[in-house]
Formats: C-alpha cells, structure tokens, sequence
C-alpha cells in the first residue's frame, strides 16, 4: 500500500512538473506540457479512487507551490488533476445488462462527457465576467488588443488593431477548448497502450476508432452553429466557441471513417496524406466536411458497411 501511495504522489509530482513548464519559456514546454494528465490518467486507470483521488491533489498542492499564486493552481486543477480523476472514474464504472454481463462505460460516451466537460467550462468563465462591464468576449479582446499593441507598435491604426484583435478573441477560446480534447484524445490512447502492456488496465479497451456518440450531440452541435450565425457579437461568440468544441467528436469519428474507407485500397495512404495536408492548409471546410461524415455516421454505420468491427 506505501508503494501504490508513492506511485500516486509521484505521478501528481510529475503532471505539476510538466505543467510548470508553460511558465518558462522553454520550447520543451509545447512538447511536454500537453502529456500533464498522462501521468494522472494512468494512476486513475489501474488504480483506486483514493489513489486517483491522491495523485490529483498533490499535482495541484505542488503546481500551486511552483506556480505562487490560487489562480494557476485553480486552472491545472481545471484542466488537468480533475478532468483526469472525474474520467478515469467514468472509465471504470461498470453496470450488469439484462444477463448479468458487466458493462463499462463506452469511448462514445467518456469523449461525449469530456465535450461538455469543456463547453461548460467557457460558460463558468463567461459567468465569472458576466459582472464586467463589457463581459467575457470584450475583456478577451481589450487583452489581446493591448498584446497586439505592444507588439506590433505604434504605426498600425488603432481600429485596424481592435478588429485583428476581435477575430482572433473570437477564435481563442474554441481553439483552446478544441485543442485540450485532441490532447485528451492522444493521452487516452496512450493510457490505454501502456497499461495494456504493463498489463494494469482495470477494464477492457476503450476502443476509440469504435466510438460511437450519442445522436442528441449530433444535434446540439447544429444548434450551436445556427445560434452563431443569428446570435449577436457577445452571444455569437459563444456560439461559434461551443460549435468548435462539439465539433470535435463528431470530427473525429469523421476522420475514423475515412481511414476505413482508405484501408485495403493501394491508394489509400497518399489520400489520406492528402486529407491531412488539405487539413492544415484549408482548415474549415476540410472540418466541417469530416464533421458533416461523422454526423452522418451515427445513422449510415459507414463503418460497419465497410467490414469493420462494430461500434461501441
């Protein structure tokens, strides 16, 4: 028991260490800094919720020792030491079917909660400004816009700076929100390999090119977009912020779907590779068209259609 307790407090040591760095300015720190839950996950996954519970508290009582100040330790707790145990608990809650077989809880499921997990964070931070005079997307933006200034300087025009500044206020925090659940994503399979091999995974796979999301999400997703287009600046804001963040499931079983439809055809790596770099260069209509097949998925079981393991 001692040692299971090292261990615990040892990975929460080390998910602080990893998040530390992005108060440096090391370049380590953006190949480094996105495995911070790693560490935790892999407690929460083959151990206790004590031990997960342990490793949790220590990554955020050492980051806040590192870091100075409640507010950094409040924001790795946020997006680190509690989505880490919440998940990790999810991940291990089984239920038996009608025949006594024990179920756990499905990939679809785990990323869906991971989802809202993260769109109800930016309405807890649009709350905590809802006082402000100007409100979340404002103050966002006086930020960026007085960064801009002292970056750029004096000779740009001062409106040309405040609309640079709102377009990008516009996209930070959808982009941010986006980019922790690909994060996520990546640590989850990483979990998932290394306990597996070290074989101290406490459930069966998690099965992530089988996940299969809920049909309701495929629907708030289209709300959200439509209330982005209607809505006015402040709202819009959210809008286009919560339709990034619910984009990202349905984006991803997209992205799984069109591996299969490449699998056994000769061509099939050079296409692939030519959707990835479409990807990159055209962002938006290469998202929106894998989000719009991983949608439809959820309906035309592509997958299944093309020979491969049902999903779950």
């Amino acid at each position: 028991m001692p040692r299971t307790i090292s261990f615990a407090i040892g990975a929460g040591v080390l998910s602080a260490l990893f998040f530390a760095l992005v108060l440096t300015s090391a370049p380590e720190a953006f190949l480094i800094t996105p495995f911070s839950m790693l560490p935790l996950l892999l407690i929460g996954m083959s151990g206790t919720a004590t031990t997960t519970a342990l490793s949790a508290i220590a990554g955020i009582v050492v980051f806040g020792l590192i870091s100075g100040g409640i507010g950094w330790a409040a924001l790795y707790a946020a997006t680190e030491a509690v989505p880490a145990y919440g998940l990790s608990r999810l991940a291990l809650r089984r239920r038996p079917d009608a025949n006594g077989r024990l179920h756990y809880t499905s990939a679809g499921t785990l990323y869906t909660v991971a989802t809202l997990y993260a769109a109800a964070f930016v309405i807890v931070l649009h709350l905590a400004f809802f006082e402000a005079d100007s409100g979340f997307f404002a103050t966002l933006q006086a930020i960026i816009q007085a960064g801009l200034g002292a970056t750029i300087g004096r000779g740009a025009a001062p409106a040309e700076v405040q609309q640079l500044a709102a377009e990008i206020a516009m996209g930070v925090p959808g982009a941010l929100a986006g980019w922790w659940l690909v994060i996520l994503l990546g640590n989850l399979a990483i979990t998932q390999a290394l306990l597996t091999r070290w074989k101290s995974m406490q459930r069966p796979p998690l099965w992530l090119s089988r996940m299969t999301l809920p049909r309701w999400l495929a629907g708030l997703t289209l709300a959200a977009l439509l209330y982005f287009f209607i809505a006015p600046s402040d709202a819009g804001f959210l809008g286009k912020t919560f339709a990034v963040i619910l984009f990202l499931p349905c984006f991803f079983v997209g992205l799984v779907c069109i591996h299969y439809l490449c699998r056994g055809w000769p061509p099939g790596p050079f296409v692939l590779a030519g959707v990835y770099l479409i990807l990159f260069i055209v962002l938006w209509p290469t998202l929106i068209a894998a989000t719009i097949l991983g949608i439809a998925e959820q309906w035309i079981r592509l997958r299944e259609r093309l020979g491969g393991p049902q999903p779950v």
